[in-house]
């Protein structure tokens, strides 16, 4: 299955609504962690890709099933970590299952996906499965050619992480961002503990 966990539910519904109340044109996106079901204490959150294991049935049900939690709560765009064990070989089968479901040829609606990659594995040929590239560059040190290399730069993200751990500037960053033709940059925020009362 595909969804919030019941702990979190009331929590998550609530953001959404505040979030909504204050920005009716906000466009909120869902994200997958790779490491979700090692979080503490609380395994339940989650588990990798990995844990998919296709053939490609259960790729086509776990599609269907993010579609439908989109759908749920009218969320825009699906986005997937792509680091460590989310690293896998059938990558562009995960994301053309997505791109097929996330098209509604009854009404027309599309969700969009993304990525926020910190390798370029089997990432060739998936430019036109993919709608944003939000790159782990706060951490991952990664080479922002190697990408640039497969995917249109129009839709490529510089990430930045409040918590001071990016290795450059917001300054350098919008430089590197003009001068690469970037979209923009997002901000990750990567400690997520003392979330509570917030």
């Amino acid at each position: 299955s595909f969804g919030v966990n019941a702990s979190f539910r009331p929590r998550f519904e609530q953001l959404l609504k505040l979030a909504r109340s204050r920005n009716q044109h906000l466009e909120i996106m869902a994200a997958q962690w790779y490491a979700s079901d090692l979080m503490e204490p609380l395994q339940a959150w989650g588990g990798s890709l990995g844990a998919l294991h296709p053939p490609q049935a259960r790729l086509d049900v776990y599609a269907h099933a993010v579609k439908a939690f989109l759908v749920r709560y009218n969320l825009s765009a699906y986005v997937l970590d792509y680091e460590a064990v989310n690293v896998v070989r059938w990558y562009p089968e995960l994301l053309s299952n997505l791109s097929a479901a996330f098209h509604d040829s009854r009404t027309g609606s599309v969700r969009k996906i993304g990525i926020s990659p910190s390798s370029v594995e089997h990432l060739q040929h998936t430019n036109a499965l993919t709608d944003y590239v939000f790159l782990q560059t706060y951490t991952q040190g990664v080479d922002i050619s190697e990408f640039t290399a497969l995917f249109d730069a129009r839709k490529i993200y510089y990430g930045l992480c409040p918590e001071g751990c990016s290795n450059v500037t917001p300054a350098e960053a919008c430089t590197d961002v003009a001068r690469k033709g970037l979209a923009g940059i997002h901000v990750w925020r990567l400690d997520s503990r003392g979330y509570e009362g917030r």
